[in-house]
């Protein structure tokens, strides 16, 4: 409580009086030319002129300690003109009234106010008294007690002005102020004493001769600890007792009390401090400085002898009273805590005595301030099971180690002992046999010792106490409720939190684990670190990494290279799906297995910048897999071996030369296809280069082709001898997609791992489906994806976390599935569940969804993009659909099933078409049944349902970007000319185009006041038929092939209703008015790519509705695209 005092005489600005800096003050009383400060610790300070001895000295500036017989303790004071007043810690904590000054002769005191009503209330008022007459007599130089003022009872406050003095007194005796005055009075001298300890003692212990004869000893960090607890303790003690005063000069609300607003502070305040003087107590710290600093603390003796005091019971207070509640209440605590000290001060002194019956190196190598012994197997037996005759063990179980002790071969000394950290002990009883009864076991890291006593009671006692000992020590020391079983198993928390340096782990020696474990084994989530700096967190199940971890692997000396992987890891190894970035910075994201690429994967290297996605087995490309090498500007489609070209595949240069065969180890041999940009084509025998080998045939591309032998790398000089001969036959070349793909792998054998993950993924690795199985797996796989979460929140990750839990907790919700039918309600709700679990990785259907796009990308974007490649990337994404839709059939198999017969039903019911009517017994059909089925059959969907109509809409958006670019490049000439042709129409205005086009003039819808104005219609453009104009430019931001269809069917059905609009009322459309009006359409659409778009919905499109109203209007919209292209436009 440091203070300091801003003071002002004859002055224009305040100064500081630092005398009075640290003291502590709490009031200052001013007089005409003196002033009085008194400080918490019931002394007061005076200053100013003494002319009368008002100040109890000589007077001056500089404040100086007022002396008080027998140091009475100050708490109030009042300050006439020449004399003060002090209020004071009387006999029986009664206040008492000390004098300084000119003295008045005072008659007997009589009230200002006498109480006219003499009805008892709850609390009595306090009466203001003072001498009518004042006759001056001898100075009095020393404070001197007015002892006739005790009569006026209990006091509170004092006042003087001039030579007039006052009292606030309580004249009850055992009222409510002269029950707080005892509380605050005893308050004062607890905080006086501490004062004193804290000047004196407190310091002399804290000064630097003292600290140095510590130093470097165990007893210093104690004893500073110790010394901070005191000061911050006397502090709260000091705060308390002013309180107190505040209350009974009736300035402070009791309840504001800190005792009792701040209790739980305070009370732990005492507590950490009973705790660290336990510990320098237990550490036998008092007589160690006692013989150290003998000379240091003789100079205060009176100051401990004047601390002895006698304890005397205070007056109580009512039964009824408010405050009598919460002062009990606060007793309560004050009672608790003081158990609590009593029982720590008694340990501290068993513990102290055992350090001095303990071998003197044993000591030293234990004790610690906070160690405190609790069982000694020198007074309760305790031994090694099946121990020689004559062998010595010693077992020490204190607050938070079990320590056992041996002696050296051949001799009694305890010489060696290891030391097991108690928070990982796990103790259990062993069931007893004929060899061995009374035995119970102790599971460390690293170590099991099974240990016997004499009789079942000692068994239990030893389990009892130490599994209390444990559950203590890991609830925080706050005591638990005593469980006991008849066996003596008190189960403490199997899975608890640790930290252990193991000197012979698996991975290594050395290597230091803290998180969670079970049973002396790692397991939960904790962190691993070896000496090397490599580094794992993540979860671990019996000792090894199991599930998803982080791993860090420095390469060099300096760690600024290190190997990362996060992901799966299973018993220790990486195992499923990860991520790996290596020393050099190459990435490769996929799945493992026992530590090595092994799956579908991603390989991205730096240098040479290169990419493979693929197929792996022992960490090398295996399978089908595609490679993008940019170092030498090529990408190769097909199967490997051990990282080599190996099997049938396809390479595709930046150039535009494309050539497959078959290869061997890199090579390339045999038979194979090349073709150029151009057109020009090779089949014969190729090498790599490539190069041209053998027998052949080179087709040019206005299919003129030499058939000859030929030698020689493509795009040098090949050498070749044959026979020219011209292409004879009427009509185009042939087509080169019917001659490519021989030697490629279909599209059934690509990507094989990416579907088998999923299906494990799923729990059907071994092909036969379990709907109830796959979705017990996505509940699984959901459960680590948070998990998963939470540990990247904790490492910082740059992942939107609340976005990816919120979406997991939405795909915990699963909607009903196995149904006998499917409405158009269940359909809409699957469709909606698919859509999330596709955008989400954590899903395995997700996961599913992320492998296939990425290994779509890989093959088609960059120079994949080549219009030879779109009929194998047309192929893959009809693949893609059907693999997948029979994924998306084990979670849901009410869809129907297309992988024997087209368009049946899943699960193949009894006929419905009969019910039997059990209250009729003539057999015939319910009307009730009949009617039912009838409304089944009307609310069932499911042979509305396709693979195409449920899948593209989800999949397809995330393929056309690398779809529409291949389709784009291979019309790229025709575009050309549709886009010259269709900027050629669309420089006619609306009147011309229609004429042109042939559309009959009833269709020719304007408005009808520019047909008033002949002029102004001829200038007419972009006006007709907006509405079906905007809606076909809407095709270009549809992703689906039904999509893009129902783009069409919306604009048809504007054409029609602008017409109808136009009281044109019941027209049936015929192709010879709907043709040149689409075509008007699709001329202002002005589409940029229709041509892609067009073969983008032929391609995809679902079979199923060629033939129908939607493959009528696409069969037009053709026909338009075709016409644009192909039609004479001179006569424009």
């Amino acid at each position: 409580m440091d203070t300091i005092i801003l003071f002002a005489m004859h002055m224009t600005h305040p100064v500081i009086i630092k005398q009075l800096s640290a003291k502590g003050i709490v009031n200052i009383y001013a007089g005409v030319t003196h002033c009085i400060a008194v400080a918490s610790s019931g002394l007061a300070f005076s200053w100013g002129a003494s002319s009368d001895g008002q100040l109890g000295h000589t007077g001056q500036l500089v404040p100086k300690k007022v002396k008080m017989p027998g140091s009475t303790l100050i708490w109030g004071a009042a300050l006439g003109s020449n004399h003060s007043l002090l209020l004071t810690d009387g006999p029986s904590f009664q206040p008492d009234v000390y004098y300084l000054g000119k003295q008045p002769r005072l008659s007997p005191e009589s009230p200002l106010k006498e109480a006219k009503d003499s009805t008892p209330k709850k609390r009595p008022t306090s009466a203001i008294s003072k001498s009518p007459t004042v006759k001056y007599a001898a100075r009095a130089k020393q404070p001197e007690k007015m002892m006739f003022m005790r009569k006026c009872g209990w006091m509170q406050r004092l006042s003087a002005r001039g030579d007039v003095c006052a009292c606030i007194s309580d004249k009850n005796n055992s009222g409510y102020i002269s029950i707080l005055s005892e509380l605050s009075a005893t308050e004062r001298l607890l905080y006086y004493q501490l004062s004193m300890v804290k000047t004196s003692i407190w310091k002399s212990l804290q000064s630097t001769d003292m600290l140095k004869l510590l130093e470097n000893s165990i007893y210093l960090h104690t004893l500073r600890q110790l010394l901070d607890l005191f000061t911050i303790v006397s502090n709260a003690v000091g705060v308390n007792s002013i309180h107190l005063t505040r209350i009974v000069q009736r300035t402070q609300y009791f309840g504001d009390l800190a005792l009792l607003s701040k209790a739980k502070e305070i009370t732990g305040l005492f507590e950490l401090y009973a705790k660290a003087l336990c510990d320098f107590i237990t550490l036998s710290g008092f007589k160690h400085i006692g013989k150290i600093a003998r000379e240091i603390l003789q100079k205060h003796d009176n100051t401990f002898m004047e601390l002895l005091g006698k304890e005397e019971k205070l007056t109580d207070f009512g039964q009824e009273a408010h405050e009598r509640q919460m002062l009990k209440e606060s007793s309560l605590s004050w009672e608790k805590l003081q158990a609590t000290i009593d029982s720590c001060m008694a340990d501290a002194e068993d513990t102290k005595a055992f350090w001095d019956s303990c071998p003197n190196k044993l000591a030293e190598s234990l004790k610690r301030p906070d160690r405190r012994i609790i069982r000694d197997s020198r007074k309760k037996p305790l031994q090694l099971v099946n121990a020689g005759r004559f062998s010595s063990n010693w077992f020490l179980l204190f607050n938070d180690v079990i320590v056992h002790a041996q002696p050296s071969a051949g001799s009694q000394i305890f010489t060696t002992h290891h030391v097991y950290n108690l928070s990982l002990v796990w103790a259990e009883p062993i069931p007893d046999t004929d060899q061995v009864k009374n035995a119970l076991q102790l599971t460390m890291p690293e170590k099991t010792l099974s240990l016997q006593t004499n009789s079942q009671t000692a068994k239990a006692e030893w389990l009892w106490t130490i599994n209390q000992t444990i559950d203590v020590l890991l609830t925080s020391g706050k005591e638990q409720k005593e469980i006991k079983s008849p066996n003596g198993r008190v189960p403490p928390k199997l899975a608890r939190p640790g930290k252990h340096t193991f000197a012979n782990h698996p991975q290594g020696r050395d290597a230091t684990y803290e998180g969670m474990w079970l049973t002396g084994k790692p397991h939960g989530n904790g962190t691993l670190t070896w000496p090397d700096r490599r580094k794992y967190s993540g979860n671990f199940t019996n000792g090894l990494q199991n599930g998803f971890g982080w791993s860090v692997e420095p390469a060099s000396a300096s760690g600024t290279k290190t190997k990362v992987y996060q992901g799966q890891w299973k018993e220790g190894k990486r195992e499923g799906r990860g991520f790996l970035r290596h020393p050099n910075g190459d990435v490769y994201l996929g799945y493992f297995r026992d530590n090595q690429c092994n799956g579908n994967g991603i390989l991205q290297c730096v240098n040479p910048a290169s990419i493979y996605v693929g197929q792996w087995k022992k960490d090398c490309f295996n399978g089908y897999g595609v490679k993008d090498d940019s170092l030498h500007g090529e990408k190769y489609m097909g199967f490997w071996q051990d990282n080599h070209r190996h099997g049938d595949g396809f390479v595709i240069t930046v150039d535009g030369v494309y050539y497959e065969g078959t290869f061997n180890q890199d090579k390339l041999q045999g038979a194979g296809i090349l073709v150029t940009e151009d057109g020009t084509c090779f089949q014969g025998q190729l090498t790599t280069g490539p190069t041209l080998n053998g027998k052949g045939t080179l087709t040019m591309p206005n299919g003129d082709y030499v058939e000859g032998n030929f030698n020689g790398l493509w795009g040098d000089e090949v050498k070749l001898t044959g026979n020219f001969n011209k292409f004879a036959e009427e009509g185009p070349p042939p087509s080169l997609t019917r001659m490519l793909g021989q030697n490629t792998a279909s599209a059934e054998a690509k990507w094989l791992d990416i579907f088998s993950e999923c299906w494990q993924d799923l729990g059907c690795a071994d092909n036969k489906p379990d709907s109830r199985k796959a979705w017990t797996c996505v509940a699984a796989a959901l459960a680590v994806g948070k998990r998963e979460l939470e540990f990247l929140e904790g490492l910082q990750a740059d992942v939107d976390v609340p976005t990816l839990r919120k979406a997991i907790e939405e795909l915990e919700r699963i909607p009903q599935h196995n149904k006998n039918i499917i409405t158009a309600d269940d359909l809409k709700e699957k469709e909606k569940y698919l859509s999330k679990a596709f955008d989400l990785p954590i899903h395995p259907l997700g996961r599913l969804i992320e492998n296939l796009v990425n290994a779509f990308r890989a093959s088609y974007v960059g120079i994949g993009a080549h219009q030879l490649l779109l009929p194998y990337a047309i192929d893959e994404v009809k693949c893609f659909i059907k693999k997948s839709y029979e994924v998306v059939r084990l979670l849901f198999p009410e869809f129907p099933d297309y992988s024997t017969k087209p368009r049946t039903p899943v699960m193949e019911q009894p006929s419905a078409d009969f019910y039997y009517d059990y209250t009729n017994n003539d057999g015939g059909q319910s009307e009730d049944s009949s009617g039912q089925v009838e409304q089944a059959k009307e609310d069932d969907v499911s042979q509305l349902i396709t693979p195409e109509s449920l899948l593209h809409p989800l999949l397809l958006p995330k393929l056309c970007p690398a779809l529409l670019t291949m389709y784009a490049v291979k019309n790229s000439d025709e575009n050309e000319r549709y886009l010259d042709r269709l900027n050629r129409l669309n420089r006619q205005h609306d009147m011309s185009l229609m004429a042109y086009l042939g559309i009959d003039q009833k269709f020719w819808l304007f408005e009808d006041a520019i047909y008033s104005e002949p002029s102004k219609l001829k200038e007419m453009k972009d006006v007709s038929y907006l509405e079906a104009i905007h809606t076909l430019e809407r095709i270009s931001t549809a992703f689906s092939p039904a999509d893009k269809l129902g783009v069409i069917e919306s604009t048809m059905e504007a054409i029609d209703s602008q017409v109808q609009s136009k009281e044109i009322k019941g027209h049936v459309w015929s192709m010879d008015d709907l043709f040149p009006l689409f075509q008007y359409v699709v001329t202002r659409a002005r589409i940029p790519h229709l041509g892609s778009e067009i073969q983008f919905i032929e391609d995809l499109m679902d079979p199923g509705i060629i033939h129908g109203r939607l493959g009528i209007l696409m069969t037009t919209l053709k026909a338009c695209y075709i016409q644009i292209c192909n039609e004479n436009l001179k006569a424009l």
